[in-house]
C-alpha cells in the first residue's frame, strides 16, 4: 500500500491493539487491522461497511483456521492468503513495538475482529477521506475541521517522515488516554443511573459498544451532512452479521472516542 497519505500500516496496528485491550479483546486480533491494506486496486471494497462480512470472513478462515461461508476461490480469500506471511510478520511488529507476546493460534471472535478492522478505517479518516457508507451513501467522511486547521500539504509530507510516524508512536503507546477511567458527573443523570446501577465504570470497555461509537464517530465526520438513516441501517446490517441482538449503548464509547481523538490530533500537530 502507498504511504504517502496515510499512517504508516505499523501505527494503525498499534492504535488497534491498544482499542483491542482497553475493551478486553483478545490482541492477537489485531492482525484484522491490516486487512484493509491487502489491495490498493479493491480500497473502496475494503473501506466499505457493507463489504466488512465476505472481506472478514475470509480473514478469519485463513488466520483463524475457521470454517466460514467463504469460498476459497473467492477473490477476497486469494487476496488475502497471498498476504498471508506479510500480515504475519506486521502484526508480529505491533507485538514487538508495545510489548504483546503474539499469540500461536490467531482468534475468531468476529466481534474483536470487527472492531480491529473497523479501527483502521476510523482512523485513515484523520488522514484522508473514506467512503465508509458505500453503497449506501457515496459521501466521504474524515477530520474535516482539524485539516482546515493545518497546512494539510505540509503534513501530507510528514505522514512520509520515518521520524515523525515514530514520534507519534511513541507518544500515542505511554499516553494516558489509554485508561478508560471517567467521571460520573459528566454523564447525564439518567446514564448516571445506568452505569452505577450495572456498575460499568470501573469495568473494560464494551467491544460491540465500542464498534457502534466508531460507526456513529464515523457517520459524523461526513461532509456533507450523512442522513443517521444510512447510519442507522449500517449499523443494523452489520449487528446482523455479528450475532448482536441486544440493544448496545454507547455512553462510555462514545466518551473515550472523543477523548482518543483529540489525542491523536493534540499528538499530530506536535510533530508537524
Amino acid at each position: 500500500m502507498s504511504s504517502k497519505l496515510r499512517m504508516d500500516e505499523l501505527t494503525k496496528g498499534i492504535l488497534s491493539a491498544k482499542l483491542l485491550e482497553v475493551c478486553g479483546c483478545d490482541i492477537d486480533t489485531a492482525i484484522y487491522a491490516f486487512i484493509p491494506t491487502i489491495d490498493e486496486n479493491i480500497r473502496l471494497h475494503t473501506n466499505s461497511l457493507h463489504m466488512l462480512p465476505k472481506i472478514l470472513d475470509s480473514a478469519i478462515s485463513i488466520f483463524a483456521n475457521s470454517k466460514t461461508n467463504i469460498a476459497k476461490n473467492s477473490n477476497y480469500y486469494i487476496k488475502i492468503k497471498k498476504e498471508h506471511d506479510q500480515l504475519i510478520r506486521s502484526f508480529n511488529d505491533v507485538c514487538e513495538f508495545v510489548g504483546y507476546k503474539g499469540q500461536k493460534k490467531i482468534g475468531e471472535s468476529k466481534v474483536h475482529a470487527t472492531l480491529s478492522y473497523i479501527s483502521h478505517i476510523y482512523f485513515d479518516a484523520f488522514i484522508e477521506p473514506v467512503q465508509f457508507f458505500l453503497p449506501h451513501s457515496s459521501i466521504c467522511s474524515g477530520k474535516w475541521e482539524f485539516w482546515d486547521s493545518i497546512d494539510f500539504f505540509a503534513f501530507k509530507e510528514k505522514l512520509q517522515n520515518k521520524q515523525f510516524n515514530f514520534h507519534f508512536k511513541e507518544k500515542i503507546v505511554k499516553s494516558k488516554v489509554w485508561n478508560p477511567k471517567f467521571d460520573l458527573d459528566i454523564f447525564p443523570i439518567i446514564v448516571q443511573r445506568r452505569l452505577t446501577k450495572e456498575k460499568l465504570l470501573d469495568k473494560k470497555l464494551n467491544p460491540a459498544s465500542m464498534i457502534k461509537a466508531m460507526i456513529i464517530k464515523i457517520g459524523e465526520m461526513g461532509r456533507p451532512f450523512i442522513n443517521y438513516e444510512v447510519v442507522d441501517f449500517s449499523i443494523r446490517e452489520l449487528f446482523t452479521y455479528l450475532g448482536e441482538k441486544k440493544y448496545t449503548r454507547v455512553d462510555r464509547e462514545i466518551e473515550f472516542l472523543k477523548r482518543l481523538d483529540n489525542e491523536i490530533i493534540k499528538i499530530l500537530k506536535g510533530g508537524i
